[in-house]
This record gives structure tokens, C-alpha cells and sequence, in this order.
């Protein structure tokens, strides 16, 4: 190298390196620093694997989400001498993206994948599911590794945009960026967001969208301005709280009703303004099937606040059920036609992730002075004995 301006190439690289160290943020790290086995990263992708249950030690999946960061940032090789902040954006978002492609990560050939310990988990395709894979546009841009790797026999690992963007974020966080997760309905995206610097990144398309582009395309409707907002950049311990209700959904279906209170009340500790959260924990104060854990008071007080905030049709329906359990039956009834009613105008909009319980079930319970626990009971044993008759 030659000298400039009396510098020695030697001192050129010290200065450079010195200006790379400087202008890192503050608890970055450099890309080739984040090896695969770096036990003490507890990344947010890393923190819902234990909130799944997986063990971070010894899980497979664990240890695969390891290679991703790693392999994503080995791609991303660290800073770049004169490089825009925008530009350095996208760069990051196409690292992880390769990194992505590279590791076999696809678009399912059919549905989402809920958990991510599931899209971590290696899944051999038949040729079936491989053509219905290779036929989503978010897919396209993986056609060559694809095949190559269905050739070879390889597995594929199943990624929908929600775990992506855990796995971008995850990798943001150990370099330091500003990178944060967005909802609008039925669909997440990632965003890094500075000061000077506002990119949206989808992660299935692999694909930058403006937030217009995805108002006119996923018809995101106007916010009540309670919950959810929108295109908001999303905190840690929201994302959080939105896994725990996932894995509290998730053990209740499963009739794990103690699992599924320990994780909605860990959500709503975790974000207090998760409305969602607070409505899932009220419903199941008031309508679980195991006695012991229900509540007809706190689920009251749950749910006489978030109706404070908005009538929306679901969470009528809780104030319904806990008014029912605490006796107040005309309350009831008078809650759970309003939420019948509602369920069709804007502000009872039902969002995906919420599920209306049918409201004619609910009244002729109330109005025979039954709690909706008391009449799902009553129902339960009457379909046994139909499925079962007496001899």
C-alpha cells in the first residue's frame, strides 16, 4: 500500500479500525465476534424458545438458531468505510436474508408455522409439498437453492414472516442496530428506524415496502387508537408478551390451564398495555374449566377495565362471562347482546388472533341463570352420554 498524505498504510489500517470501532454502537459487536456457539447472546429469539419450553443448552433448535445469527452475521462483515446509514440498512436486511436462503430457511407449502422451535426443526419434503413450496412468491428468489437441496435430499426448515423477523431482530440486537418488529393484521414485518433512517423489510418477500404499500395491500384498517396501533414499532417485552399469549393459547387448547394463567399473567407483566393479554386472562378467570383457577372477581375488574377502554365485541364478551360468574346474570346478558350486535361495525372489528365465542350459546346460558363454565360443562357431559348411551 502506498503512503498518503505522509500516513504509512500501516497507520491507515489503525486509524480505520479505530474509526470502525467508534462508529459501532454502543453494545455492538463486530460480525466475526458472534460465533454459533456464543452461550452468553440471550438474544429475544433465543428468550421465546424458553418461553416454548425448548432448553438452550441442548435443544436442536437452539443450536440451529445459533448458525442463523452466526451465519447472518458473517455476512454482513461489519462496516463499510463511507457507507450511508440507508444503504448499511439494506445491506443488513440482505445478509440476513442470504443467511436465510443459505441455511435452507423456506415459506411453508402450505399454512403458518406457530412456534418457533417448530421452524427451527429440520422437515423433509415430499415432492408434493416441495411443488406447492416452489409455487409461493415468497419462495421465488429460494428456487435455486431449493431445488439443489431437494435434489440432494436435504430438509428444509419452515419460516412464515413472523419467526423471520424474530431471527432479524435477533441478529440486530447482537450488532447493535435498530431494528424492531411491526404488525398489521395477519401479517409482520421488520423496520430499522434511527434518527435519520425509516426502512421497512419484509421478510417473506425479501423485499422493502413502504408503510402505504402495505396499507393499500393488506387492508389494514384505521386503529381504534387502543389496541392494537398499527405500524408501530414494536418494544422487546411487547413481542414478548405476544409469545407468552401464543404459548398460553396454545396450553389451554392442550387443557394445560395452569400453563396458560402462568403465561397470560407473565404477558400482561410483561406489557401491562396488552390488552389482549389482559383479555385472555380475564377470560380464562371466568370461564376455566378447572374451578380452582377461576376468578369471577379479578376477571371482572380485568375486564371492566379493557371495556373501559373499548367496547370492542371480544372483550364484551368477557365482561358477560364474569358478570355471569360472579351472579350478575341481567349484566350478562345485557353485555353479551351488546357484544352480538357490535361484532359487525368497526369498532367490534375481531381482530385474527381473537376468537368470538358463539353468542347465542352464551345468552341461553345466562338466561337460565347458568355461568358459561356451568353450561360448557352441561354441554360436555350431555354429548357424552349422547356419544356413550345407556345399556
Amino acid at each position: 500500500m502506498k503512503a498518503i498524505s505522509g500516513f504509512s498504510g500501516a497507520w491507515l489500517v489503525v486509524v480505520a479500525a479505530s474509526l470502525l470501532a467508534a462508529a459501532m454502537p454502543r453494545g455492538a459487536r463486530a460480525a466475526d465476534e458472534i460465533s454459533a456457539h456464543d452461550s452468553d447472546r440471550k438474544t429475544i429469539a433465543l428468550e421465546i424458545l424458553v418461553i416454548e419450553g425448548e432448553t438452550p443448552t441442548d435443544s436442536v433448535a437452539a443450536h440451529q438458531l445459533d448458525r442463523l445469527i452466526g451465519r447472518a452475521a458473517a455476512n454482513f462483515k461489519g462496516a463499510v468505510l463511507g457507507e450511508s446509514e440507508s444503504d448499511k440498512a439494506r445491506r443488513f436486511f440482505s445478509s440476513v436474508d442470504r443467511a436465510l436462503i443459505e441455511s435452507d430457511v423456506i415459506v411453508p407449502p402450505s399454512g403458518d408455522i406457530d412456534f418457533l422451535r417448530e421452524g427451527l426443526r429440520p422437515h423433509a419434503l415430499s415432492l408434493a409439498e416441495f411443488s406447492r413450496a416452489q409455487s409461493r412468491f415468497a419462495n421465488f428468489r429460494r428456487l435455486p437453492e431449493m431445488r439443489a437441496n431437494q435434489t440432494a435430499g436435504g430438509s428444509f426448515y419452515f419460516f412464515d414472516c413472523d419467526l423471520a423477523s424474530i431471527v432479524y431482530a435477533a441478529v440486530a440486537e447482537c450488532l447493535g442496530f435498530p431494528v424492531y418488529l411491526v404488525e398489521i393484521p395477519n401479517h409482520t414485518f421488520v423496520r430499522w428506524q434511527s434518527g435519520a433512517v425509516v426502512l421497512n423489510w419484509d421478510p417473506n418477500d425479501g423485499i422493502s415496502y413502504s408503510d402505504d404499500y402495505y396499507t393499500r395491500t393488506w387492508h389494514v384498517p384505521v386503529s381504534t387508537g387502543v389496541w392494537p396501533r398499527y405500524f408501530e414499532n414494536l418494544s422487546r417485552d411487547q413481542v414478548l408478551s405476544t409469545w407468552l399469549v401464543l404459548c398460553g393459547r396454545d396450553k389451554k387448547a392442550r387443557g394445560d390451564f395452569s400453563g396458560a394463567s402462568t403465561d397470560f399473567r407473565k404477558a400482561v407483566e410483561k406489557n401491562p398495555n396488552d390488552f389482549g393479554a389482559v383479555n385472555e386472562l380475564a377470560w380464562l378467570l371466568a370461564t376455566c374449566p378447572a374451578k380452582e383457577l377461576r376468578s369471577g372477581k379479578e376477571a371482572l375488574s380485568l375486564a371492566q377495565a379493557n371495556v373501559g377502554r373499548s367496547r370492542r365485541s371480544v372483550w364484551l364478551q368477557t365482561l358477560g362471562a364474569a358478570q355471569a360468574e360472579v351472579g350478575d346474570f341481567k349484566a350478562a346478558i345485557r353485555s353479551e347482546d351488546e357484544a352480538r350486535r357490535s361484532a359487525s361495525t368497526p369498532l367490534g372489528w375481531v381482530s385474527p388472533h381473537e376468537t368470538l365465542i358463539d353468542c347465542n350459546f352464551c345468552l341461553a346460558a345466562y338466561r337460565h341463570g347458568r355461568t358459561f363454565a356451568d353450561a360448557t360443562a352441561a354441554e360436555d357431559r350431555a354429548r357424552l352420554k349422547d356419544n356413550h348411551p345407556a345399556r
